[in-house]
């Protein structure tokens, strides 16, 4: 007989750190993210300075890439980018989102 090992999946839906002190975003679950054996979050902003708001943007989206770091401290190690905001500002807002959350 094979022994099972349990692995916990831990899901969140749209975050988006937009704020001065970033990792206050999470401190209040931060345990329970760092927890988890697989922690995924679906990520609702660009982390860009560059781009300008396409006209098509009804809410367009964008926050300081310092905002960034504080995903990945609460322990969030799978991260989704299919939100409808990631072209707000155009592919090279959206460039910098992937480069900063490889970071």
């Amino acid at each position: 007989m094979v022994k099972q090992e349990k692995i916990t999946v831990l899901a969140v839906g749209d975050v988006c750190v937009n704020r001065k002190d970033p990792d206050s975003a999470f401190a209040s679950v931060t345990p329970t993210i760092q927890s988890a054996d697989i922690a995924f979050c679906q990520l609702e902003t660009n982390y860009s300075e560059r781009g300008i708001a396409l006209p098509q943007a009804r809410t367009p989206l964008r926050a300081h890439p310092r905002n960034a770091p504080a995903i990945k401290k609460a322990g969030f190690n799978v991260v989704s980018f299919a939100s409808n905001h990631h072209m707000d500002f155009g592919a090279d807002a959206l460039l910098d989102t992937i480069d900063t959350m490889r970071g």
